[in-house]
């Protein structure tokens, strides 16, 4: 049987919030030791201010004028969760009940003197505990995703993977992802 058949997924709550942030911190451990030039090795990698922000529970920085309007507005996000169903659930590695989780923004265009408005909704973070990694979760997250993208009116699925995750961009690939633009960078 698969992980996922095991799994359901809701709306993360602030009791979350230490299973999210171990899978954060594994998470975070991977991208600093694949790019140490530019993640911090760092020992908390999801500080409470920017759990609540995710959450919704904190104000993001107002507009104070003195910079243009950006195109894209303020992001909102919107944190989901996947853990084990029933009561009497094994902890994995540690993070109770929660074994993954989506971080989802809205980066809509709207009255952009260039952009077409657009309602985009981005996947910011996906991240599967490694104990289940390969065993559907993660499968489960982005076809959620896709659905609740559609359900709210979006009218594209966009994300950002980094060139080094292989695997990451066959997992997206395979469900139907392609790329639209190529981010260049060269040390100088």
């Amino acid at each position: 049987m698969s992980a996922a058949s095991e799994v359901s997924i809701r709306p993360a709550a602030a009791g979350d919030y230490e299973g999210i942030r171990i899978l954060k911190n594994e998470i975070h451990a991977m991208h600093a030791a694949a790019r140490p030039d530019f993640f911090k090795p760092v020992a908390e990698a999801l500080p409470e201010e920017l759990f609540a922000l995710w959450l919704g529970a904190a104000e993001e920085p107002k507009d104070t004028g003195d910079a243009p309007a950006s195109p894209v507005g303020r992001a909102r996000y919107s944190l989901y969760i996947a853990e084990r169903r029933g009561a009497d659930a094994e902890p994995v590695a540690g993070s109770a009940s929660v074994v993954a989780y989506l971080l989802m923004a809205d980066a809509s265009f709207s009255g952009d003197p260039v952009y077409r408005d657009r309602r985009r909704w981005v996947l910011e973070e996906l991240c599967v505990g490694e104990a289940l990694r390969g065993r559907g979760v993660g499968s489960l997250l982005f076809d959620f995703a896709e659905e609740e993208g559609r359900r709210l009116g979006y009218v594209s699925l966009e994300l950002s993977v980094w060139a080094w995750n292989a695997a990451a961009t066959r997992f997206y690939r395979r469900r139907g992802m392609s790329a639209r633009t190529t981010r260049f960078e060269k040390t100088i």
